[in-house]
């Protein structure tokens, strides 16, 4: 066994590989599928977001194929949100309301522990079923941009809001398209989350990264352009990784040799479409200008400025386990309900509860350990999306986690390291 390879079982001994028993093609489809339904926060039925029907279908899967530490965090996560809910209903929050977070709750973490475990699962199938949904977001954000199909003027894309609070929000959210999602920076921190782990499989990856780069530009979303940004590094590593195995095979031609030019045409024509776009456009001074300055428009002062009070009177009255579930959106909704995650976690559940969601983050992150750019891109995820009670965020969070997770133990497997 050379160097090399026994490097990189040294650095994967402790971690579960890529199921040697291939999984049926049922639970291939069932996998896809809760990938897609996940994404379909702001798609609504009843007022509850689509993508908590994703829930029992990660779980399921998780709780079959999981090893005992993922149950062993399950179990710990899911008697932590019963004791959240019995202390917001000790602070005067309404059981409804504190019993919906609490699922939410639960939702977040069954998606951060057992949507990696799908992923495992899903990784010996083609590439299809990593692509499909950035597919999916493009296709739907090209058609709403071309206005050709809006699911926001269809109903099927909505705010969980009450009617005055869509009046006050609807020129703001309105004037920017996001396809699938209520607002862009959703659309901009899924899709980059997406190309990540398309890149896994290595195929397209140049015409795919101009392509995801010029959509999120089209959207105006600052927190997706700093999202793509970190995924290009990886990106990079990837198309390296294919040259040096054709190399290694004596330059053996494959077919995304061939239509891996004919995409970056057509790429690279998109993202120029997009550049003399808004270089012509009226509104292309104002996307410049919350892009350069995130914090000088209402999203950016909503999601990091404005909670700072709520911040300070968190920690004076109810330091240890915070104002409660659902406090955010029963008194705060307009002022901080945009809050980041660590703001939102903070105020309503406190520093038990931060600490809490920090203690489960890191152990998905030690045992998956993830690049630095991997990480940087969670972070931005984590500080871009207050939604602490949602499968949605927990899952973007857990794609880049695994990603590179993922293609250590392809490289093992190729070296014949790994069973």
């Amino acid at each position: 066994m050379d160097i090399r390879s026994s490097t990189v079982m040294h650095a994967n001994k402790s971690l579960t590989t890529i199921p040697s028993s291939k999984p049926s093609r049922f639970e291939v489809y069932v996998a896809q599928l809760s990938i897609i339904l996940v994404l379909m926060q702001s798609t609504l039925v009843a007022g509850v977001p689509f993508s908590f029907t994703a829930t029992p279908m990660v779980f399921a899967i998780g709780a079959i194929s999981g090893g005992a530490r993922e149950h062993r965090l399950m179990f710990w996560s899911a008697a932590a949100g019963m004791a959240f809910v019995l202390y917001a209903l000790l602070v005067d929050v309404q059981f409804g309301a504190a019993l919906k977070s609490g699922v939410g709750f639960v939702a977040f973490f069954v998606s951060l522990i057992y949507f990696p475990v799908l992923l495992r699962r899903m990784t010996p199938h083609t590439s299809l079923h990593f692509w499909l949904p950035q597919v999916l977001v493009v296709l739907f954000f090209i058609l709403e941009f071309s206005q050709i199909l809006s699911l926001k003027e269809l109903g099927v894309v909505s705010w969980r809001l009450s009617a005055e609070q869509q009046m006050s929000t609807k020129l703001f959210f309105d004037n920017r398209p996001s396809g699938m999602f209520g607002e862009p920076s959703w659309l901009g921190l899924s899709l980059a989350a997406l190309f990540r782990l398309s890149i896994v499989k290595r195929q397209f990856v140049v015409p795919s990264a101009l392509i995801v780069g010029a959509v999120i530009f089209l959207s105006g979303s600052s927190l997706g352009l700093i999202a793509w940004a970190c995924t290009l590094v990886p990106a990079f590593k990837a198309v390296s990784a294919v040259r040096d195995s054709e190399i290694r095979s004596g330059g053996t031609r494959n077919h995304s040799e061939f239509v891996g030019p004919i995409l970056a045409v057509v790429a690279s024509s998109v993202l120029l479409t997009a550049v003399l776009y808004y270089a012509g456009s009226d509104m292309s001074l104002a996307i410049l200008e919350k892009i350069s300055d995130p914090l000088g428009n209402a999203s950016g002062v909503s999601r990091y400025m404005a909670p700072v009070y709520f911040l300070g009177e968190t920690l004076s009255d109810s330091p240890l386990f915070g104002m409660g579930m659902h406090y955010i959106p029963d008194f705060l909704i307009g002022r901080t309900g945009a809050a980041v995650l660590p703001f939102n976690v903070l105020i309503e559940l406190g520093m038990v509860g931060l600490l809490f969601y920090f203690l489960v983050g890191f152990a998905q992150v030690r045992y998956y350990k993830p690049s630095v750019f991997d990480l940087m891109l969670c972070l931005v995820i984590l500080g871009g999306l207050g939604l602490q009670y949602t499968a949605f965020q927990g899952a973007l969070v857990s794609l880049p986690i695994v990603a590179s997770y993922l293609e250590r133990v392809q490289a093992s497997q190729a070296n014949g390291t790994l069973a």
